[in-house]
């Protein structure tokens, strides 16, 4: 299992209403959120993204693509947290 500690600009700016993807791109370069993420084997983050039943197998051998949807998908989840009032760092778990 693995866990991203998540800041607040980073939640808010990769979950909000409409496209997020200049937004993701931009954060999976701060070395705080990237260091995490690229910490993740590509085959356990490919498994785990699966069980979203959101993309393909092909979509999911993009590594790359991978990485922005994980980013994202914590980022939406984190800010559950922040609205019920959890606090920031923000503590998303990837995986069982």
């Amino acid at each position: 299992m693995y866990f991203l500690k998540l800041i607040r600009r980073c939640v808010e700016d990769c979950s909000h209403a409409g496209r997020c993807d200049d937004d993701v791109a931009h954060w999976l370069t701060v070395p705080r959120i990237a260091n995490q993420i690229n910490a993740i084997p590509a085959d356990y983050l490919a498994a785990y993204l699966k069980t979203f039943g959101a993309w393909d197998a092909d979509q999911l051998g993009d590594h790359e693509q991978n990485k922005a949807r994980l980013l994202w998908s914590a980022c939406s989840t984190a800010k559950e947290q922040i609205v019920h009032k959890e606090p920031c760092p923000c503590t998303v778990y990837v995986g069982e």
